[in-house]
């Protein structure tokens, strides 16, 4: 059985690949009226100590493509197709 998002529901994973202090501890998505969303959250302190989580919704989710096409596309070499049709 997997899971079903219903409408307001939200996923997010440990940001494990942080590259830099401003890169969001979370990322995941959000499903809002049927659309999924990209989801970004931030752990913060506050001036008076208390520890608190910001986030923010962006743009439309597009899932990337399996890794295994991604590799295969990075490995095959550009070609590029010159016309022999010369125009002098």
């Amino acid at each position: 059985m997997s899971y079903e998002e219903k409408d307001g529901d939200f996923v997010l994973f440990k940001n494990n690949k942080r590259k830099s202090e401003k890169s969001p501890h979370y990322t995941g998505t959000i499903n809002k009226n049927g659309q999924k969303f990209k989801f970004s959250m931030w752990e913060k302190t506050s001036k008076n100590g208390n520890q608190f989580f910001s986030g923010e919704i962006g743009d439309v989710y597009v899932p990337l493509k399996s890794n295994a096409l991604a590799e295969q596309q990075r490995a095959r070499p550009q070609t590029q197709t010159l016309d022999d049709d010369i125009p002098w």
